[in-house]
């Protein structure tokens, strides 16, 4: 599985696009997520994902979370184990990404995710002795070209470098059962997804939403103050839509 996504914050990430790649059958599921505000150039010069992409291709997160979540079971009709979702940098990026956009558009109905283990590839390499084990170096590495971030592209390539190290990926140490990743979330949110809506519904503007954040994360560090000024902004204007 790779995501692409607008924000390394689990709060501002919106997802843009999301792959996966089934290891026997080679089937693949790729489709484009349309957001409600434009592409960040940042974003899109790494992704080379833009807003005409969304707009014509892209479809509402939640069809793209069932489709994706079909597409895994109808891949495991046939086999007595739990599926195994394998991800570069998933545990702290791709993971809980993925729950948090759940999150933010109230979507619970995780069916066979929540039977699924989930494995950082990035582990696998760092137990094989690789000192720097990110995507690029393992592309020269295996002598594979990767000219820019694409989440289709990037599940490919990692189905190729993980395809022999198959067996690793059940009986890993670093293997993730979903509570695993939800804990995870929750233990790097401040405050949960659901309560900055609620929030944000009772407030008159994103000033006063912007107080009321600062006090709740005084003692925590999963915000900057930088951030939790963006992350009220953004899920005021956020709320009408998330109602919707």
């Amino acid at each position: 599985m790779d995501l692409e996504f607008t924000n390394g914050n689990y709060y501002l990430a919106d997802i843009i696009e999301m792959a996966v790649i089934a290891e026997e059958s080679g089937n693949v599921f790729h489709m484009y997520v349309r957001i409600h505000y434009s592409i960040p150039k940042r974003v899109q010069g790494l992704t080379k994902i833009n807003d005409r992409t969304l707009n014509n291709l892209g479809c509402s997160f939640t069809d793209v979370v069932i489709a994706m979540i079909d597409f895994i079971h109808s891949e495991q009709l046939d086999s007595n184990t739990d599926p195994v979702i394998v991800s570069h940098g998933g545990y702290y990026n791709d993971f809980p990404i993925l729950l948090a956009n759940c999150m933010k558009h109230g979507f619970s109905d995780y069916g066979i995710l929540k039977d699924c283990l989930f494995v950082d590839s990035v582990d696998l390499f760092k137990d094989a002795g690789y000192k720097r084990p990110g995507l690029d170096n393992l592309c020269r590495e295996f002598k594979m070209k990767r000219e820019f971030h694409s989440a289709l592209e990037d599940a490919r390539i990692l189905k190729h470098i993980v395809s022999d190290r198959r067996s690793e990926l059940y009986d890993h140490p670093y293997t993730y059962t979903f509570k695993d990743i939800v804990t995870c979330l929750n233990w790097k949110l401040p405050i949960p997804i659901e309560r900055i809506y609620d929030l944000a519904r009772k407030c008159l503007s994103y000033g006063e939403l912007d107080s009321i954040l600062f006090e709740c994360i005084k003692k925590k560090t999963a915000l900057s103050k930088k951030q939790y000024f963006k992350v009220a902004y953004y899920y005021f204007i956020d709320r009408y839509i998330f109602c919707k």
